[in-house]
């Protein structure tokens, strides 16, 4: 209907013909051309509502669509026609209290949008009403369809997914609140099932984004097919999707809905022409059943499902964890310990422990594992599988790794003057040091500092790690085998690419999970197995160390199976450096008394 800001409103004050007649004045050609210039529908209306003019865009306007709109011509009294309009349409009421307001000098003026059907299609409208200077009003109409449309898909675009189509996080916070106060009326129970998927990130590092786009459409498709119609399924961000259950009754139910999620994400999905399987950990949380309870904070539910769904994949991804109190307990404890990590390395709270790695062929103590501990002020001496995870997460592992680095780095040196030249110092990198562009120039600068032979010092990672950014742990292990560092891959055997990385990477020592050596005088096939293993690496030139060594019986095994050194509690715990200087010192002296 043409430009629609140009509504008429206020064309009035233009109109200054002082009518003694206003019939007579308003047929006047300049008025009339005036009015039919306007592009909005507009008609002139006397102090009695009777229509006195109307333009020719709302003359076009009603012919045709004379079916669907209250006819509306010179000589009809517009209040009387939206009176009896009103008993059929709310916006024909509103109408006509506005436009009555005008004429009565109630208002300066009257504004309003409204839908109505017009050829059984939604259509929208803006009416306005400003008082004439000498009685009546100018009415007019401006079709703003496309104006409502556009803000009906710019407020959808705001509130939906755009890969997925799905409910976005926004609207996921309305609804869930909504159905907590339609809960607390029928006392009935929310659930809220948290969704991710497992190893998401692998897939889009390796076939990239298009690929993981797929998978994100696939796996929304899926979730809604075993939904039921009540239930709320919605993309939460990136790999995670949020799904609000209404109308339940406590955990059992919402469980049953979570493992058919579970079992529609766990079943093949075909990407780039390859069958592939993806893992679902699902964290559950139900409202309570308590009325006032049950308008909980829809942003509480939402982090208890969070939390749950992380306790998921702390078992072992691919499950389903419900959500208790305790879980809330454990998220603010690791808070608080990464928050305290942050400065535990300025408060010189870190503590290093070593423990002797000894030769299978003389038994003698030919190097050590650095194992970091943290000395808490609050919790005391504390492990690193405590505080290792929440490091990761927070980066200060990267700050801690450093530290760890720096000061194995400054003991292997002082004990190079009590060691021979074939005692080394095994200190383990995590995936952030391994990615870290800095890593190779860091460690050159420990060897320089403390004067350290490149060949005492062993650098471990595990199988993840090194498979977690494949290529750039290629480049990295490439510059730290040119300083003369000896690499290490620790729990060999654990991951699922162990003989392809062996020709990819720069790798020296294999060190056998100590999952291997705990079966090793269970079975035949056990036994074999580190066999294997010791002759494939001794075929690539590489040296083997069985961890996890607990009895003599062990101990006999891998030296039978052709290891090159054993570490674990047989030999000792990890000590400190002081129990470690008196151990060397005590190996010294028993080899002179020998000799």
């Amino acid at each position: 209907m043409g430009d629609p800001d140009a509504t008429g409103r206020g064309a009035a004050s233009d109109l200054t013909l002082v009518p003694s007649t206003p019939e007579a004045e308003w047929k006047g050609d300049l008025a009339q051309s005036v009015l039919n210039a306007l592009p909005s529908l507009t008609l002139v209306i006397d102090a009695t509502g009777t229509v006195l003019a109307t333009n020719a865009a709302w003359k076009e306007f009603h012919e045709s669509h004379s079916d669907d709109v209250v006819a509306i011509a010179v000589g009809d009294n517009y209040i009387e026609q939206m009176r009896n309009a009103s008993l059929n349409h709310r916006w024909a009421h509103q109408t006509l209290a506005g436009v009555s307001s005008v004429l009565a000098g109630r208002m300066q003026s009257f504004e309003m949008d409204y839908d109505m059907m017009l050829a059984h299609t939604d259509r929208s409208f803006s009416l306005s009403a400003v008082p004439l200077p000498h009685g009546g009003a100018l009415v007019s109409q401006v079709d703003i369809s496309w104006r409502t449309a556009l803000e009906r898909q710019l407020s959808h675009r705001a509130t939906h997914d755009a890969l997925t189509g799905l409910p976005n996080r926004m609207l996921l916070t309305d609804r869930l609140a909504l159905a907590l106060q339609r809960a607390a009326r029928s006392g009935t129970k929310v659930g809220v099932l948290f969704c991710d998927l497992d190893q998401f990130k692998v897939l889009n590092d390796t076939l990239g984004h298009a690929a993981g786009d797929q998978v994100i459409v696939s796996v929304a498709r899926r979730l809604q097919s075993v939904s039921r119609a009540t239930d709320s399924v919605t993309r939460f961000g990136g790999d995670e999707f949020v799904v609000v259950l209404e109308d339940i009754h406590g955990e059992a139910d919402a469980s049953e809905v979570a493992d058919r999620l579970r079992e529609a994400v766990n079943a093949p999905m075909q990407v780039g022409g390859v069958d592939m399987w993806f893992g679902a950990s699902i964290g559950v949380v139900v409202s309570s059943g308590n009325v006032r309870a049950s308008n909980r904070d829809a942003d509480d539910l939402l982090r208890d499902a969070d939390t749950a769904m992380y306790r998921a994949k702390d078992l072992g991804r691919n499950r389903i964890a419900v959500f208790d109190s305790s879980m809330r307990d454990e998220v603010a404890g690791r808070l608080e310990l990464s928050m305290s990590l942050r400065t535990a390395v300025i408060r010189n709270e870190l503590r290093l422990l070593y423990q002797p790695q000894l030769s299978c062929e003389n038994n003698r103590v030919i190097g050590v594992e650095a194992l970091v501990r943290w000395q808490h002020p609050q919790r005391g001496l504390i492990g690193p599988l405590e505080f290792i995870d929440a490091a990761e997460e927070s980066g200060a592992i990267v700050e801690i790794g450093a530290w760890v680095l720096e000061e194995a780095c400054r003991q292997a040196a002082e004990w190079s003057a009590i060691t021979g030249p074939g005692f080394s110092m095994a200190v383990n990198l995590s995936t952030r040091q391994l990615t870290d562009p800095a890593l190779a120039l860091h460690v050159a600068e420990c060897l320089a500092t403390n004067q350290l032979e490149p060949s005492r010092l062993v650098l471990e990672l595990t199988e993840s790690s090194l498979m977690r950014e494949p290529e750039a742990a290629t480049l990295m292990l490439q510059e730290l085998s040119r300083l003369g560092v000896w690499i290490s891959v620790d729990d060999f055997g654990t991951g699922y690419s162990s003989l392809a990385y062996l020709q990819r990477f720069p790798v020296d020592i294999l060190k056998i999970d100590k999952s291997f050596i705990a079966r090793i005088l269970d079975t035949p096939k056990s036994n074999s197995l580190v066999h294997g293993i010791v002759d494939l690496a001794h075929a690539l030139g590489l040296l083997t160390v069985a961890e996890g060594i607990e009895v003599e019986e062990q101990r006999l095994a891998v030296i039978r199976a052709g290891c090159d050194a054993y570490q674990g509690y047989l030999s000792g715990a990890p000590e400190s450096a002081e129990e470690i200087t008196a151990l060397l010192r005590r190996q010294n002296d028993a080899t002179v008394m020998t000799g």
